[in-house]
């Protein structure tokens, strides 16, 4: 079969960036816009009438998603590491840019082929492998707390079960644990990779589910830590599990959200807008970034990576 042109090529490779960002950019004006549940005035309004706009308060929410994304590109240094050694200003690129194409598809699958893009071809398999490590070891952590977040919710609706909750618990745990121990010694993986990004993992998750418990407050929901945390944990748990575009997020987290923590007597319109600021302080404002880089996504060899065995 002939090649293309390289021109052509070119043509098409610039063609389908532009195409991608400017999807993006319809599809959040859409979700932003034409919300089922609540009108764009009213939710406008609420936030207006907040105190989210104060100076103090901006900055807080700013910190936990600088510190969110940072954990990211950690985590990312660091499953690459065995195969590349990246700068924190590279991980940034590759990240960023990932997750414009990650935005507006199932499971983030977008973000694997363009992170792959930075590296070699012989190493793209590997690199693949590695993303999956990393979403798979984040989804556990998201998961972790989410039971433990269900547990607790369990026991403040149904006290007198709580000996069944708890062992019922104990149960699935360890049979998480064995399943853990089996896939580590069956793919061989390196422990101590896995233990780094645990912690990092760990640490995103506390991160950005202290950004929405510290967006309630702001909202004046009354409710407390152990049991906000709870919600909020069952609610990443549910979203988690099933497949919709994160352009979308925001309605699937927000829908959940608003019934769970309807239970205990929280009104709706502070939990919808709490859940759409948490989706534009970490997916809107991180893809219109990303865009940047996205079109601008050059190969491997454009890059400041360093292979391994050139060190």
């Amino acid at each position: 079969m002939p090649k293309l042109p390289h021109k052509f090529t070119q043509f098409l490779t610039a063609f389908f960036k532009v195409a991608v960002v400017i999807c993006v950019c319809i599809f959040i004006y859409k979700r932003l816009l034409d919300e089922t549940e609540f009108k764009i005035e009213n939710w406008l309004q609420f936030i207006i009438n907040s105190k989210i706009f104060t100076l103090k308060v901006m900055i807080v929410l700013v910190s936990f998603t600088l510190l969110n994304w940072f954990l990211e590109l950690k985590k990312w240094q660091r499953l690459v590491c065995p195969f590349s050694k990246i700068t924190l200003k590279d991980a940034f690129k590759q990240c960023l840019s990932a997750h414009v194409l990650a935005i507006i598809t199932p499971f983030r699958t977008g973000e694997y082929g363009v992170k792959a893009v930075y590296f070699p071809k012989f190493m793209r398999s590997a690199i693949i492998k590695q993303n999956g490590l990393g979403h798979f070891m984040q989804l556990a952590v998201t998961d972790f707390f989410g039971v433990i977040g269900c547990i607790s919710i369990a026991l403040s609706q149904y006290p007198d079960k709580a000996i069944l909750i708890i062992f019922s618990v104990i149960l699935l745990m360890a049979f998480i644990i064995l399943i853990v121990r089996k896939l580590i010694k069956r793919f061989k993986l390196d422990v101590v990779l896995i233990t780094q990004v645990l912690k990092l993992s760990i640490l995103r998750y506390l991160v950005f589910a202290h950004q929405f418990y510290f967006i309630l407050l702001i909202f004046n929901i009354q409710i407390g830590y152990v049991l906000g945390m709870s919600v909020i944990s069952a609610t990443y748990l549910i979203a988690s599990v099933i497949p919709i575009l994160n352009l979308f997020d925001a309605a699937l987290k927000g829908s959940i959200a608003i019934t769970l923590f309807s239970l205990f007597g929280v009104s709706a319109m502070p939990i919808f807008c709490a859940t759409l600021l948490m989706w534009m302080l970490n997916f809107v404002f991180p893809a219109g970034v990303g865009s940047i880089y996205f079109l601008k996504l050059k190969t491997h060899n454009r890059l400041t990576t360093k292979l391994v065995q050139d060190v």
